[in-house]
């Protein structure tokens, strides 16, 4: 929604182990672009731009998973991805989940806020603590969540709403 309002926006798939977002974009196989980027290779070099919606990915793949701990601690992670506000408005970066690895916690000391994301029927209520007791001991800010996988019929509908007058 931010870039088709206009925005310059980039999202980053850094999670480094499982990378889906080219795959979810339908991206030529092979883009690699965050960790090029992150490399040293120059960013036009490194954005696939998806015009069909205004964005910028820089993607992944799996080429260094081994890797992605050392990889996303370094300081030199932070200070490319503090680059990119000089190119783009809003920077998305979509990260492995906050138990499995600590790459999340790392990324979110550098981000200006985190979004905490579960899937509803998987995640359960001490684990979504858990994640948020974590991301609190590393100072991040945390703006809210964003539910997954929430059916129909446990929405709204079943709720009434309505006006009247007596």
């Amino acid at each position: 929604s931010y870039a088709r309002s206009g925005r310059k926006t980039v999202l980053i798939d850094s999670d480094l182990r499982k990378p889906d977002i080219a795959k979810a974009l339908k991206l030529p196989p092979g883009q690699r672009g965050f960790q090029d980027f992150l490399f040293g290779k120059k960013l036009p070099d490194c954005i696939f731009p998806l015009q069909s919606f205004g964005l910028n990915i820089l993607a992944s793949d799996v080429r260094n998973s081994q890797d992605a701990a050392d990889l996303l601690s370094s300081g030199r992670t932070a200070e490319k991805i503090r680059t990119l506000k000089e190119y783009f408005e809003i920077i998305i970066i979509d990260s492995p989940p906050v138990l499995a690895f600590a790459d999340t916690l790392v990324l979110a000391k550098i981000a200006d806020f985190v979004v905490v994301t579960t899937f509803m029927g998987h995640t359960s209520h001490i684990h979504t603590k858990e994640a948020v007791t974590r991301l609190e001991q590393v100072g991040a800010k945390i703006m809210g969540t964003v539910v997954n996988n929430v059916k129909v019929h446990n929405g709204y509908r079943q709720y009434g709403y309505g006006y009247g007058y007596g």
